[in-house]
């Protein structure tokens, strides 16, 4: 799970620097696909008088993919940029970044949607106001496991912080459900809510993970030693 967090992490840093740099004089990442993509176009085009649908899908994602990475340079309240939420290590990052970063990844998962329906013509798009409701919960408690689990990766927050943030958060949004019943009655809340606290217990689990790993190394340094 570690390993593959790690992954994750070093596979979309990889792909933003290939993206923002220059790879040829002037010419950057996103500059050089771009240009690919419609001299590709061009000459599909030019041979068969039609653009495959595959191709159209192919296009895209890709774009889907430059708009999401390209997003997480641009400035919120001119403050944070979505790289800078996963940076800091407060609520304010947190609640922020759990909004807009959810809703890039959102559009980016419609964009995937709509491509599998040029190429088959289904539609996997959830089609009514609870499906989209629950499919962005799920997305927003996908983004909490992802921001928490880049601090725990990087090393940079003490776990023991980290887990006090779980518990302070996780008491936060339990009481916010018991308020909710309370005022409003059964079931207010009761799903935002627990996608959220879904995702603290996933959180958890990858802290113990860490925790495991560095009780690992200290012994493999001492048996070393």
């Amino acid at each position: 799970m570690l390993n593959f967090l790690k992954f994750f992490f070093m596979s979309v840093r990889h792909i933003e620097l290939f993206l923002s740099e220059k790879i040829y004089k002037e010419m950057t990442g996103l500059n050089l696909l771009m240009t690919v993509a419609v001299i590709v176009a061009i000459s599909i085009y030019s041979l068969t008088e039609a653009i495959p649908d595959i191709f159209v899908s192919i296009f895209i994602i890709i774009m889907a993919i430059i708009v999401f990475l390209g997003t997480i340079q641009t400035k919120i309240l001119n403050q944070y940029s979505l790289r800078d939420l996963f940076k800091h290590f407060s609520f304010k990052s947190y609640i922020l970044c759990l909004i807009f970063m959810s809703f890039v990844i959102y559009i980016a998962t419609m964009g995937l949607a709509f491509a599998i329906f040029v190429v088959t013509g289904e539609i996997i798009a959830p089609q009514s106001i609870d499906g989209i409701t629950v499919t962005f919960l799920i997305i927003v408690c996908i983004e909490s496991v992802l921001w928490f689990s880049f601090h725990i990766i990087s090393d940079k927050v003490p776990l023991q912080d980290i887990k006090v943030k779980i518990a302070q958060y996780s008491a936060v949004f339990a009481t916010l459900l018991l308020g909710g019943e309370l005022i409003y009655g059964e079931g207010f809340l009761k799903l935002p809510i627990g996608f959220i606290v879904l995702s603290y217990l996933w959180i958890t689990y990858i802290v113990e993970l860490k925790v495991r790993e560095q009780e690992n190394m200290k012994l493999n340094r001492h048996h070393s030693a």
